[in-house]
């Protein structure tokens, strides 16, 4: 048989819902005989009655009531389309995609804020993962976007810098070095270093840098993030390198402290990575021009906001404290 048409769809829809021929066409613009002619042949392509008439008054047969329920099936399906191809042109509407590496989590979010609210109509979903489970996922083109410090080479991506990313030696408040200044890197070498995974861009850039400067720091403790460095450190166990973002809270309230160490705060950037070939729609260009313009604001906003905090703790315990 012959598949019907969607537009025999639509002219069904509407005698279905006037029941009277002359009114879909009055709705349709069209002729009577067009209309009628039209339900002739999807009445042919399906092959059983869709409308039962008896004198002026028109019925339809349970096989015509399947037939509407598919078309507003078909008429729903349509409008979403429309939509979808309508946030495909519209910079202020739309869905975007992001997965970041597990430190952006402690500035992102409040970027990702500031975003929704100035564009309410776009959908943003981001998702954390570690550095490998980040390349895998742009190598298997899963997201619009990518945030990562370091940018392999062999990943066929545009990267845009946007934020500083400040890698700090953390240590204890009592540690025996803490309250020296212009530490030489070579009185860490008896220091045990709290290091995360091999394959995190903190921990290649750390590596990098005591290759560097033939610093060999023999006794090491692996730690698969930055939470468990920060534990690391307040119990004990020895000094960790982190971006000044994921203890940026710690080192307000001096539970954490940063060591004055040659060559640190070690200044990296990051990223912003976005597939070469992939087509940009206006609610990702949106988005990359936010970052670009905002972004780095935000971020830096975000470590003030942090020392805010601190301010108001403190503030409260002091109200709390006996006379």
């Amino acid at each position: 048989m012959h598949r019907p048409t969607f537009r025999q769809f639509q002219i069904f829809a509407a005698v279905a819902r006037h029941c009277n021929f002359t009114r879909a066409a009055e709705e349709l613009f069209l002729t009577q005989s067009s209309v009628s002619s039209q339900i002739k042949q999807l009445t042919d392509a399906i092959g059983h009655a869709l409308l039962e008439q008896k004198g002026k008054t028109i019925t339809l047969t349970s096989t015509g009531s399947r037939v509407l329920d598919l078309c507003d099936e078909l008429d729903n399906a349509w409008g979403k389309f429309e939509v979808d191809m309508a946030k495909l042109t519209d910079p202020d509407s739309g869905d975007v995609t992001i997965s970041c590496v597990n430190t952006t989590q402690y500035f992102f979010p409040r970027i990702l804020g500031n975003f929704c609210k100035r564009y309410p109509r776009i959908n943003v979903s981001f998702k954390v993962f570690n550095r490998q489970q980040v390349m895998e996922r742009i190598m298997n083109n899963r997201d619009d976007f990518y945030i990562m410090d370091y940018i392999s080479e062999e990943l066929d991506v545009k990267a845009v810098p946007f934020v500083d990313n400040p890698l700090v030696i953390i240590a204890h408040p009592e540690h025996p070095l803490a309250t020296e200044k212009n530490i030489a890197l070579e009185k860490l070498e008896k220091e045990t270093l709290l290091v995360r995974e091999t394959g995190s861009g903190t921990r290649r850039e750390t590596d990098m840098f005591f290759s560097t400067y033939n610093i060999n720091i023999p006794s090491r403790m692996e730690l698969g993030s930055s939470e468990a460095i920060k534990q690391g450190v307040l119990g004990g166990l020895g000094i960790g390198v982190l971006s000044q973002y994921a203890a940026a809270l710690e080192l307000q309230l001096g539970i954490l402290i940063k060591l004055d160490v040659q060559g640190f705060p070690m200044l990296r950037k990051w990223n912003i990575a976005y597939p070469s070939w992939r087509e940009i729609t206006p609610a990702v260009r949106t988005f990359l021009d936010f970052l670009k313009n905002d972004g780095r604001a935000i971020a830096i906003q975000t470590l003030g906001e942090e020392q805010a905090v601190v301010s108001s703790v403190k503030k409260a315990l002091n109200k709390k404290a006996p006379a």
